[in-house]
């Protein structure tokens, strides 16, 4: 049984095959527990919890049996924060979630490739805990798919980008 104080309460929205459903999880010490579809009554923020912590099949970290053991919310408790840092997408008309989706997964997959050039280049450090690199690595290209898929969200707004804006003339080079 582990005991914290909830640092910060996050809801991802998430379409499953029943319909578009909140996944929430939670910030406690630092490290992030899912808690599935189903938030616990009274977990907020700044609240402190009691829960089994563990790796899920999938080997995410996840919070199960949590109950609130200290602390007072807010009265009238807000909804809870986005997770993601990215705007909700700034798409025409005609996208589809599919589209959507295959944009965010290329950005996922460009931040993958950034990532693995900064260990590389040694341009990141990671912690020396096992776990501690993983949650590090994680984080860090989540952060960089996120800016990623913002920009590309801008420049769809914007009305794209012209194939003559991003190939250099033979003019250009010196």
């Amino acid at each position: 049984m582990q005991t914290g104080v909830v640092e910060k309460l996050y809801a991802n929205p998430v379409t499953t095959k029943f319909g578009q459903k909140t996944a929430y999880k939670i910030k406690v010490d630092g490290t992030y527990y899912g808690l599935g579809f189903k938030l616990p009554a009274g977990v907020a923020d700044g609240v402190t919890v009691s829960f089994v912590g563990g790796k899920n099949a999938a080997g995410y970290d996840e919070a199960t049996n949590v109950t609130v053991t200290g602390g007072a919310p807010a009265p009238q408790q807000a909804p809870p924060q986005q997770e993601s840092v990215a705007p909700q997408p700034v798409v025409k008309a005609s996208a589809t979630n599919r589209d959507v989706s295959i944009a965010y997964q290329h950005c996922q997959k460009e931040a993958q490739r950034i990532f693995a050039t900064f260990l590389e280049k040694e341009v990141v450090k990671l912690p020396a805990k096992q776990s501690a690199k993983f949650d590090a690595g994680i984080a860090l290209i989540n952060e960089i798919s996120d800016n990623l898929y913002v920009k590309l969200a801008s420049v769809v707004k914007a009305g794209g980008v012209e194939l003559e804006d991003i190939i250099p003339s033979p003019d250009d080079e010196e």
